[in-house]
């Protein structure tokens, strides 16, 4: 009896293990938390993934990868506090040229006769573009990584 008590302990604790493991690892691959390791910042909490598509993966995650999140409302000032509306047309040069590499259909697309607020990061040759639409709460995204 002893011994079926702890046979069954020890398959439910593997279990446990196993799923918390798991349920870590798909947390860790969300776009929006990639997003946060890869560039050490912080999106803000109430983002939903509506459109994500990139290159293959690879070993190095190098590559296109390509985001819209959307918000019901604003995004925090704070998380804007450094974006800007300068050079949007040199942005949107850049994010349709990457958006064209991995085939992104012209519906995802950002419109670009909106309003628009724009940041940009790099590091090495890796670059990060976020691009807030303030007409309809939309950011999107656009990572290349070599």
């Amino acid at each position: 009896m002893k011994k079926r008590v702890f046979i069954i302990a020890t398959v439910a604790c593997i279990i446990l293990i196993l799923s918390a493991s798991i349920g870590v690892n798909l947390y860790n691959h969300t776009p929006k938390r990639l997003y946060e390791i890869n560039w050490d910042i912080t999106l803000p909490k109430k983002l939903h993934s509506e459109f994500d598509l990139s290159t293959e993966p690879s070993f190095h995650g190098d590559g296109i990868h390509y985001t819209i999140f959307s918000s019901k409302d604003e995004l925090p000032n704070e998380f804007l506090a450094d974006f800007t509306q300068k050079n949007i047309e040199q942005i949107q040069e850049d994010i349709c040229g990457y958006l064209e590499m991995i085939a992104v259909p012209s519906a995802y697309y950002p419109d670009f006769e909106h309003s628009y607020s724009a940041k940009t990061m790099e590091m090495y040759e890796n670059k990060l573009y976020l691009l807030y639409d303030n007409d309809t709460n939309l950011l999107y995204v656009v990572q290349w990584m070599q």
